[in-house]
């Protein structure tokens, strides 16, 4: 029956082809293709999109949003919700238990069974959190280590947090003003002269001529010490948005007063069977759900067994979705984008909500190959809830247990965005394992869960370090980046950067090509930026955009600039062709469209940059994308431009998830850049959960055996042939 089909006819959301999908009510699909192919616009900028545009209009949502997906018709639409990957909730008084708003079965269990109000037992009450973390549960600690650089010089940015901002210029006068050379390195410098820099006010103000947002501006500061401003902003608990800045430069501990319960003492002194609210939220699941089992065996009253029993089943559900190495302490904004996304689902399993769609983004992500059964059970499972569930995924294995997969493709951009049949065309494995011959050694680590743990690591080698989520992992890697002054962390948190931060800027193309536009038109290169105010459009100040705020200030919108079209460049600057290219032209064309149309052939330099985009996986991008609207696996490899191609002799990169979010054949292409990395003279160590990646290793650390305090071991350290040996690797080919 068609009132049991959604139906989408004609999208052409962003690069799809005018196709047309009819997803039956309660089905369990999956979405698949390279990155690029459209599998995003079709599952969030098309389906998922619709359904938020046709609930706005029957909720009566005044907020005004311009759709847009485009398409045809559609039919029988129903709720969506979207389960994405991405964690960007920050609030670090966000924790499980109130994530889960199980906090108020807690608080109502302690209440009744001490005679006193529930709001005793909220951690974000002033009169009841810890007095020295006000309930945060930790203490950050300034890390001067992280924060200087003590081998440069005051001229070469040595102040990290100041780095290409205008208070290096405040440095430099005030340590001028000082008579405190601005070439002798840190470490060379008196004692007071390095404490009057870190610490010191300067008297008078100092008149400075900086660029912000492509604006010249000439204002007047007093200097404040690095030191002096970061211990500001750490003592400031109020604001969210000072607690971000001072996070990339401290360490976290555990609130030595209150033992990370968050609670004050006058709060943890009540208990139930023995135990304080403190007690039970610091339990990792596993511990919790045996306890509140035991209580409700004794249990008497009938109201706090119905609170046990509430409990009970959101630890039941926990532990099943493979997080039992949690517990309810702890911070949303720490869980990484997989866990947050099956904590949603342990909700959306305990509601009684059916009859919507959930669009689920790599559900196989950052998971073991030993919880894949469990996470495919539990979607099934609400699909048994006479829901409808479409997964976004790469992995074999998930892909394989769908009753139907639509694949988009056949390649990236503009080459995507069709229904295609898969490509099951074998990916080469004919990678040749070096042999491990010098090894960086740490010895000792206790850090998290890992206790006295002594590891060896192959040096100008490729290690893939492997184990079940909350094993000790990233703790390992993270300790290794500390103790080696010479090394990368290469995560996938975004690219810091706003509308004018590009990937042409970002890997350098910008300037190239800004260069040959120069010289074709005999023009400073700065006139063919749209941050120069000679180069950028007069009516948007080179954003594309313009603001308009409606409903007297309370709603903004931004509409495309109407004098460029969200071009961003005057047409002094776009009239000066190159090839019968605009700079813009240029700017807007796929990476892989400007090289098949050889562009810049004759400019070796330029066309090299070009490639390596392309060969990290790129290549559908355009150079006009802002940086800030990168997926966290493209920003990752967007970073590596930094890095490739130059002598990287005693450099160690450490990479968090290289391979997450990508098809195999992309993944491939990362892993021979990993080789290419080994070749110039690098390290290269890799936390991954992908199987190919064990295939492009000469080495691996398998951390284990469980998770939580049953992990922070290594189960296994070896090359890659006596790896192959072994049981795991039988269960990793198994699920291949």
């Amino acid at each position: 029956m068609k009132e049991n089909i959604i139906s989408y006819i004609g999208i052409k959301t962003n690069n799809l082809k005018n196709i047309n999908i009819e997803i039956p009510k309660g089905c369990f699909w999956g979405i698949a293709g390279p990155s690029g192919s459209g599998k995003s616009s079709l599952a969030y900028g098309t389906i998922y999109a619709i359904s938020q545009f046709e609930w706005d209009k029957i909720s009566n949502n005044n907020s005004i949003s311009i759709p847009n997906f485009i398409v045809d018709d559609y039919r029988n639409v129903v709720p969506t919700i979207a389960l994405r990957q991405e964690n960007f909730n920050v609030n670090p008084r966000s924790t499980i238990a109130t994530f889960l708003k199980v906090d108020k079965d807690f608080r109502l269990l302690l209440a009744s069974s001490n005679k006193v109000s529930p709001t005793m037992f909220s951690f974000n009450n002033p009169a009841n959190y810890c007095s020295s973390c006000e309930g945060l549960g930790i203490e950050h600690s300034l890390s001067s280590e992280q924060m200087i650089d003590y081998s440069k010089s005051i001229l070469n940015e040595p102040f990290l947090p100041w780095k290409k901002n205008y208070k290096q210029k405040i440095l430099e006068k005030f340590a001028d003003a000082h008579d405190i050379s601005l070439t002798t390195k840190l470490a060379d410098l008196k004692k007071e002269e390095l404490q009057t820099l870190l610490y010191g006010k300067s008297q008078n103000k100092y008149k400075i001529s900086y660029t912000i947002s492509g604006k010249k501006r000439t204002r007047e500061f007093v200097y404040v010490g690095l030191m002096t401003e970061m211990e500001t902003l750490n003592e400031d608990r109020k604001h969210i948005s000072n607690h971000k800045k001072i996070l990339d430069y401290s360490t976290m501990n555990i609130c030595s007063h209150c033992k990370g319960t968050r609670f004050s003492e006058k709060v943890l002194k009540y208990k139930y069977n023995g135990k304080s609210i403190g007690d039970m939220y610091l339990s990792e699941f596993s511990e919790l759900l045996k306890f509140v089992c035991d209580s409700l065996f004794t249990e008497k009253n009938e109201d706090l067994k119905r609170l046990l029993g509430n409990i009970e089943r959101t630890a039941t559900a926990i532990i099943t979705s493979n997080l039992g190495y949690l517990n309810l302490n702890r911070g949303i904004p720490t869980l990484s984008g997989g866990e947050l996304q099956r904590i949603r689902l342990v909700n959306i399993l305990n509601s009684q909500i059916s009859g919507m769609l959930y669009i689920v983004d790599e559900p196989s992500s950052k998971l073991h190959v030993s919880e894949y059964n469990s996470i495919l059970e539990s979607l099934k499972n609400l699909r048994d809830n006479q829901n409808s569930v479409l997964v976004i995924e790469h992995n074999p294995y998930f892909l394989n247990r769908t009753e139907k997969v639509i694949y988009l493709g056949p390649g990236s951009g503009d080459k995507g965005g069709e229904i295609v049949t898969p490509n099951n065309k074998d990916i080469p494995l004919n990678y040749k394992p070096r042999k491990c011959k010098d090894f960086l050694e740490l010895r000792n680590i206790t850090r998290n869960n890992i206790q006295k743990l002594s590891v060896s690591i192959p040096l100008n080698c490729i290690t893939g370090i492997y184990g079940p989520s909350g094993s000790g992992k990233s703790t390992l890697a993270r300790c290794i980046s500390e103790n080696y002054k010479e090394s990368e962390f290469v995560n996938q948190k975004p690219i810091r950067g706003s509308i004018v931060s590009t990937i042409a800027s970002y890997s350098g193309i910008f300037d190239d090509i800004r260069n040959i536009f120069s010289k074709i038109s005999g023009k400073e290169s700065n006139f063919f930026s749209f941050m120069n105010e000679d180069g950028q459009c007069p009516n948007c100040n080179g954003k594309g955009l313009i603001k308009y705020g409606l409903d007297f200030g309370k709603t903004e919108i931004e509409i495309v600039c109407e004098d460029c079209e969200g071009k961003r460049f005057n047409d002094s600057v776009l009239d000066i062709k190159y090839q019968n290219f605009s700079i813009y032209d240029i700017l807007v064309l796929t990476i892989d469209t400007i090289i098949k149309d050889e562009l810049f052939i004759k400019n070796a330099i330029l066309n090299n940059k070009l490639i390596l985009l392309q060969k990290l996986g790129l290549g559908y991008l355009n150079l006009f994308r802002t940086t800030d609207s990168l997926s966290g696996g493209e920003a990752q490899r967007l970073k590596l431009t930094k890095f490739i191609g130059k002598k990287l002799k005693n450099k160690i990169f450490i990479f968090d998830e290289p391979l997450s979010g990508l098809s195999q054949w992309d993944a491939h292409n990362i892993l021979q850049i990993f080789n290419e990395l080994v070749i110039n003279g690098a390290t290269v160590i890799f936390i991954d959960h992908n199987i190919l990646g064990i295939e492009f290793s000469d080495y691996i650390l398998e951390m284990g055996p469980g998770k939580g305090k049953f992990g922070g071991k290594v189960t296994f350290a070896g090359n890659i042939v006596e790896f192959k040996s072994t049981e795991i690797f039988k269960l990793y080919n198994s699920m291949h």
